[in-house]
């Protein structure tokens, strides 16, 4: 995941292309909104909130195995059609991130015991 906003950042920074501007805009959106979904306690006005997220993203990053594992037995067993109704995936996650969203709402919700908001702790049945 830190690679994900890292590459969006560095292309709305250094890019060209319009259409990569767009989409790397838009990754940056669903992340941000994501993380808010969790951490609403977070200065979300401040000019340094980007790099909290970042922080964030690297802590994943080094600690999302387990998560990650649980994300791939998902993404075995269900279509993306599935995944998208049954988490609530927006339509703005292109079908390729939708196992880096997954990952990013199963961590965000388990980590730093935060209250869960994850489906399995609602007892939806997958």
């Amino acid at each position: 995941m830190h690679h994900l906003w890292v590459n969006a950042q560095n292309t709305l920074r250094y890019g060209k292309d319009e259409e990569r501007r767009k989409q790397a805009q838009a990754t940056l959106d669903w992340i941000r909104n994501l993380v808010r979904k969790y951490h609403p306690e977070w200065d979300w006005g401040s000019d340094q909130i980007d790099n909290r997220i970042e922080d964030f993203l690297w802590k994943l990053n080094d600690e999302g195995c387990n998560y990650a594992a649980d994300i791939n037995a998902l993404m075995q067993q269900y279509s993306i059609t599935d995944l998208r109704k049954r988490f609530g995936i927006p339509d703005d996650v292109p079908d390729s991130r939708v196992k880096d969203w997954l990952l990013l709402d199963y961590y965000a919700s388990r980590d730093n015991h935060n209250p869960s908001h994850w489906p399995w702790s609602w007892g939806v049945s997958l």
